[in-house]
């Protein structure tokens, strides 16, 4: 995990003993590349820092039980004391965790219970959102208005407000998601049937699919929203789809 200056990098280092898995999260000066401070925070699955660079969030599960679905935990560390300043229960299991563009919102990712814990950062406030599918990842649209969820075999948009959820037509095994600058579009590849869908967020409907070589799974968008670069995960190549081909597409449809 880099901050958002560049200048630190966050990396959590999970060891074995005989009384369970204990981690510490190295926090790495990026120009000299040599540990600063660790903090100590046990069995590490996943780390995300805030859009100001001012806090680092760390989910980990409490192993030391003996339950099927041991206890998740959010810890809430400050990155200039290196202090833990708060820690917060979270559902079963944590594997992702992803913050919100203006800082106020957290999304956990639960695999192994099928569901998405949103976390309000604001008020303290924590939301378990039951899935129909296994979640993977969260991406949230530039506004934070809604995240959107990569399941195992297909996506789900949920309202950061409401909490409300709704799955989303794609394709076949979605993995790769990206937005459009302007948020209007999502990109999202399909590994299962070879497609790049694209979504309309107004309607959170597909407005055109576009086949890809390969199986796709990796995209970008350029930083002027012309072009999407989708990573194909056996042929190690990349394929360049150009956006106005694709507005071509959508109006071939439409008419």
């Amino acid at each position: 995990m880099v901050s958002p200056d560049g200048r630190h990098l966050y990396a959590a280092h999970n060891q074995a003993t005989d009384c369970g898995v204990n981690s510490v999260i190295f926090v790495i000066d990026a120009a000299c590349a040599t540990s600063i401070a660790t903090v100590p925070v046990n069995d590490v699955a996943a780390l995300a820092i805030s859009p100001d660079g001012s806090r680092l969030y760390a989910v980990s599960s409490d192993r030391r039980t003996y339950y099927e679905y041991p206890a998740g935990r959010l810890t809430i560390i400050d990155t200039a004391s290196h202090a833990v300043v708060e820690t917060i229960a979270v559902a079963a299991c944590p594997e992702t965790v992803t913050a919100s563009p203006d800082g106020v919102y957290l999304y956990i990712t639960h695999y192994d219970t099928g569901s998405v814990s949103a976390v309000n950062l604001t008020s303290g406030n924590v939301t378990a959102i039951g899935m129909r599918d296994a979640p993977l990842a969260v991406v949230f649209t530039p506004d934070s208005g809604h995240a959107y969820v990569r399941n195992l075999h297909s996506l789900t948009v949920i309202d950061t407000t409401t909490h409300d959820a709704d799955d989303i037509d794609t394709g076949d095994l979605p993995r790769g998601l990206q937005f459009s600058p302007d948020g209007k579009r999502a990109y999202i590849t399909n590994f299962g049937d070879r497609t790049l869908s694209v979504v309309d967020t107004i309607t959170n409907s597909v407005a055109t699919t576009v086949d890809v070589p390969g199986h796709p799974e990796a995209v970008a968008v350029s930083p002027d929203g012309e072009r999407i670069y989708v990573g194909g995960y056996w042929s190690g190549a990349v394929a360049v789809i150009s956006v106005p081909s694709v507005r071509d597409l959508r109006a071939d449809s439409a008419s």
